[in-house]
């Protein structure tokens, strides 16, 4: 399963991140409108972002299960700022 998933998550994560740089290049342009940004490109950048966290959580898992142990950690997080990231979706 673990040779399943590392070569499922590389196949994914190398159009992904051309995606991700690419989408990330066009927010960052200054000389694009911002109503073009907001209507075209906001949205699928965020997407590609999310994407990325989940192949790697799921990878994550995988290993953390393969292994027969789970880590947990904790950490401070900032709820404000994850609601706010929510409700720009």
């Amino acid at each position: 399963m673990s040779n399943f998933l590392s070569s499922v998550s590389h196949e994914t994560r190398t159009p992904l991140n051309a995606i991700s740089t690419t989408l990330d290049l066009a927010m960052r342009d200054e000389t694009l409108v911002n109503d073009i940004k907001e209507k075209y490109i906001k949205l699928p950048y965020i997407n590609a972002q999310l994407q990325t966290y989940f192949i790697n959580d799921l990878v994550d898992y995988v290993e953390t299960n393969s292994q027969n142990k789970i880590a947990l950690t904790l950490e401070v997080i900032d709820i404000e700022d994850i609601i706010k990231h929510v409700l720009e979706l």
